[in-house]
């Protein structure tokens, strides 16, 4: 995807919102309305976050994921602050992700949780694919899996 796409389509996102919240505002749906921008305002604080790890490559993967990806809803939550771990390991981690599940039909419009937390002597990591029916989904030796009807889980955990 272009960059003139990807900001275009930004724009429009937020111009949505914005409409939502101002219309909620009109018709006088004040609870409505606070509730619209307090999720607007926790999903760009959690992408804020996610930006302010010293990982360009796991970054620059994510943002080509969410342009190139347009069929997932993200979500992140990081508790860490990335230093002292690989870059490269976490990026080429996510990629395996990405390519583990591209192959799953379910997983079209589905939401994609990236869940990052410092633990004293290690940093756990977490890809969490939810929403479809991943009954007949089997995980492989790239990840330690935890799978249901309704959620593919991989976790790993980088030492410090």
């Amino acid at each position: 995807m272009k960059a003139l796409d990807v900001y275009t389509r930004a724009k429009h996102d937020i111009s949505n919102q914005l409409q939502l919240i101002s219309c909620y505002l009109e018709l006088e749906q004040y609870d409505k309305a606070k509730a619209a921008a307090g999720l607007w305002t926790k999903k760009i604080h959690e992408e804020q976050q996610l930006f302010q790890l010293p990982w360009p490559r796991f970054l620059e993967a994510v943002i080509s994921y969410r342009t190139i990806e347009q069929n997932y809803s993200w979500r992140f939550e990081v508790n860490t602050t990335g230093d002292r771990f690989s870059d490269d390991y976490v990026t080429a981690q996510l990629k395996r992700w990405m390519a583990f599940i591209s192959v799953i039909p379910a997983a079209d419009k589905q939401l994609i949780e990236l869940e990052l937390t410092d633990d004293e002597d290690s940093i756990d990591i977490r890809f969490v694919l939810s929403g479809g029916d991943y009954s007949a989904v089997q995980g492989n030796d790239a990840f330690d899996w935890e799978i249901t009807e309704t959620t593919i889980a991989a976790a790993f955990k980088i030492n410090k």
